[in-house]
């Protein structure tokens, strides 16, 4: 049985306090304030709701902030010196046992109808974080550091750089008193487009805007086109979608597993295991 709490109680505190104190504590679930008796104090509502790329930022905030204390302890368990053998040896189960689960849960996220999308995809991304938090643990990082989200986000490709990924952070915080949110409302057809185009993302089918900027309107119709393709795929060859999403999830995750591996500094450890081709420069 899991046991959780509900943010209000401690709607003084920021977010980022609220997860490591509640984890502190070994509760492995919350159910966030939105609203009602009290306003909102840990999501900034209005803007996840009307951008999907403030729902990704906020959740790599909320991922990174509620694993943090968990990672630390993992961290205690396996004191082991930079480059020693031991270090090479647990990188490599760490690596072996996220690509596995990544094959799994890509297989089952390529369930027809996208089924099992939504669960299945999330534990990959979930998963793929507290390794990113790990690997940065094993080089000294603190995983529950202010930069880490930002971090994160750049090692899931949704951001081309760490200033862009923090400039993006801070528009999500909440807003002062009597301080627009400057998004417009998105609804309808634009929406789902917004939020399947983060999906491709994540999923690695495209590439992000290194500027961010509004893509043309062909390419939002061939992004869209492609989404419906895929759907269209689940169900007309499922197994097929099954296997291609386990692989694309395997490759995505190599990709993750090698940014982390590079950015926090230990490039050296056996290259022709930790390929280097797929590293942001």
């Amino acid at each position: 049985m899991r046991i959780g709490v509900y943010t209000s109680c401690l709607q003084d505190l920021p977010i980022e306090q609220v997860l490591p104190r509640l984890a502190g504590l070994g509760l492995d679930s919350v159910e966030v304030n939105v609203g009602g008796f009290i306003p909102s104090p840990h999501i900034p509502l209005e803007r996840v709701v009307t951008s999907a790329g403030a729902r990704s930022e906020y959740l790599a905030l909320f991922a990174t902030h509620q694993q943090a204390p968990s990672v630390r302890e993992w961290a205690e368990r396996h004191p082991v010196a930079l480059s020693s053998p031991e270090h090479d040896r647990l990188l490599r189960e760490m690596r072996h046992d996220l690509l596995a689960f990544s094959r799994i849960n890509g297989a089952l996220s390529g369930t027809p109808f996208f089924i099992a999308l939504v669960p299945a995809y999330v534990s990959v991304l979930r998963e793929q974080a507290r390794t990113a938090l790990r690997i940065g643990a094993l080089h000294g990082r603190d995983p529950g550091a202010p930069q880490r989200p930002a971090e994160v986000l750049v090692f899931l490709d949704v951001y081309p750089n760490v200033p862009a990924a923090e400039a993006s952070l801070e528009r999500i915080r909440l807003p002062s008193p009597g301080e627009s949110s400057g998004l417009r409302q998105v609804g309808g057809l634009r929406a789902w487009v917004e939020v399947v185009t983060q999906v491709l993302i994540l999923a690695g089918f495209i590439e992000p805007s290194p500027d961010k900027t509004k893509p043309r309107r062909a390419t939002r119709a061939l992004r869209t086109v492609l989404g419906l393709g895929l759907w269209a795929l689940t169900w007309i060859v499922p197994i097929t979608f099954m296997l291609f999403m386990a692989y694309t999830c395997e490759g995505r995750t190599r990709k993750v597993f090698d940014r982390a591996l590079r950015y926090y500094g230990d490039v050296e450890v056996d290259k022709d295991v930790f390929s280097q081709r797929n590293l942001r420069q």
